[in-house]
């Protein structure tokens, strides 16, 4: 009894001892760190990190980052800046945490990670969702430079307005030479390289004119027309009647690619009698048969019989440029123009919202999932801030608000439930504390039990205990380091 008070006394007097080496602020460690006694600072920020302080998790991101008072080590950056999130910093942090990761997936420069452009686009989308302007100016390369997506001016240009509506003079950073975002940035276009000089000098003078000037660029690429809208089918078929090839064949390709089925028709004529172009029997086919899909009843009948002159191959050939045609919204048909409505859709770099029936599928997936794998996608929800209801594995109308929020920040398109589900949970490790054993099951006569899986039972059982008996030993031998140690300081030997 005398030894148990003994060791309860000791412990006490260390937490009183230990309370004000605990006591030691993210203030004294950014001082430390200031003074380049990086040492103490990795000191301090650790004992934070350990009571869960999100600003100290950051700061020694950081520091494992660009190995300050510690070896350089990617892969740490990268757990404690999740970390950080996890626990609060990036609601209060405004994304610099969310950037950090976005930034090292983006450029691929840190040792132990490479580029990884799903990543990238993630944590920018979320660093650039809490306001943090280097996410919006990080997005802007991404969409510069074709990294993992489609080049598009009119999306870089609207990052670069995100950005400068979002700045403040703590963001200096951004303020780098065009020369360096070069380093990032493989693009020839001009209108990017205009776009980003306004840019700088918005931030740099504060002039709200070059907000407006941002402004013009962006709504001239979004206003530009590429195609002409006053074309009609009557104007086609006249061009045709006249024996004006030329002109038809324009105005078949702008018809064609805003989805008309019959200029689609006069299009796949063109090509197989080779009238203002090149006689090509595949593309021939390939519009006959997009425009057969449309609904035009000519359209089969003449696909029907240039089927029977090609070969297989050919035929195969034609039938995989129509879907990819297709697939692209009529961007990818081997045309030299783009359809005006397609290009406009594409300065959108917001999904649209998810309807009913995206919901009903979202809910399918969910359902369909194990317990643990629910709880995962919750989790992931809760990490980023997005749902503040248990963790229970349940389908409800908070779990529904939440994937909405994260379908939106991230700009996932709604008819992909999986990709959403997928997205969410692929950089996130479910914590075992949410992963309870099965419930036991109500016991039945011996008789009746599979032999089998009685014995998995019995030494699953075994296990168990084996392990509580090592824990209880792992305890009483700690206490008798203790107890020993408290001896040793009470009555020490000289």
């Amino acid at each position: 009894m005398a030894r148990k008070r003994f060791i309860i006394a000791l412990v006490f007097y260390w937490m009183c001892l230990g309370s004000s080496a605990w006591s030691e602020t993210y203030e004294e460690a950014r001082r430390a760190y200031d003074n380049d006694d990086f040492e103490t600072a990795v000191t301090i920020y650790k004992k934070l990190v350990f009571q869960k302080d999100p600003y100290s998790a950051y700061a020694l991101a950081r520091m494992y980052l660009y190995g300050k008072g510690v070896e350089q080590n990617t892969l740490e950056a990268v757990r404690l800046n999740k970390v950080a999130i996890g626990n609060g910093f990036n609601i209060s942090g405004s994304g610099y945490a969310a950037v950090t990761l976005g930034w090292i997936y983006q450029t691929g420069e840190y040792a132990g990670v490479s580029k990884d452009a799903g990543l990238a686009r993630f944590w920018n989308n979320f660093g650039a969702y809490l306001g943090h302007p280097a996410a919006s100016d990080n997005l802007a390369q991404i969409y510069a430079n074709g990294f993992g997506v489609n080049k598009d001016p009119a999306i870089v240009v609207k990052y670069l307005k995100e950005a400068l509506a979002n700045y403040t003079v703590a963001q200096n950073y951004l303020l780098a030479e065009p020369d360096e975002w070069l380093k990032y940035v493989a693009s020839d276009q001009a209108v990017i390289w205009d776009a980003r000089l306004v840019y700088r000098k918005a931030i740099k003078t504060g002039d709200d004119s070059y907000k407006f000037e941002l402004d013009q660029i962006y709504n001239n690429l979004v206003n530009s027309k590429q195609i002409e809208s006053s074309i009609s089918l009557k104007d086609l078929q006249l061009a045709f009647e006249l024996e004006n090839y030329k002109l038809a064949v324009q105005q078949a390709k702008s018809l064609s690619i805003d989805g008309d089925a019959a200029a689609q028709f006069y299009l796949g004529k063109i090509y197989e009698n080779g009238l203002g172009v090149l006689q090509r029997n595949i593309n021939a086919h390939m519009w006959y048969n997009i425009a057969s899909f449309n609904g035009s009843v000519p359209a089969i009948t003449a696909r029907e019989a240039l089927t029977k002159r090609m070969t297989e191959a050919a035929i195969e050939q034609a039938q995989d440029q129509a879907v990819k045609c297709m697939q692209s919204k009529y961007r990818a048909c081997q045309l030299d123009i783009v359809p005006k409505s397609v290009e406009q859709r594409s300065f959108s770099y917001s999904a649209s919202e998810l309807t009913d029936k995206n919901i009903q599928g979202l809910k399918t997936l969910f359902l369909n999932q194990t317990t643990v794998e629910r709880k995962h996608t919750q989790y992931a929800l809760k990490f980023f801030g997005l749902y503040g209801d248990k963790i229970d594995g349940l389908w409800g109308t908070n779990t529904i608000r939440a994937l909405k929020s994260f379908q939106k920040i991230q700009s996932i398109e709604p008819k992909t439930p999986k990709k959403i589900i997928d997205s969410l949970v692929g950089e996130l490790e479910l914590p075992v504390r949410f992963i309870q054993a099965p419930r036991a099951q109500k016991s039945i006569p011996t008789s009746q039990k599979n032999p089998q899986l009685e014995s998995l039972r019995l030494q699953r059982q075994a296990l168990e205990l084996q392990r509580e008996a090592a824990r209880m030993r792992a305890e009483q031998q700690a206490l008798d380091r203790l107890y020993d140690f408290g001896m040793s300081l009470a009555y020490p030997k000289y």
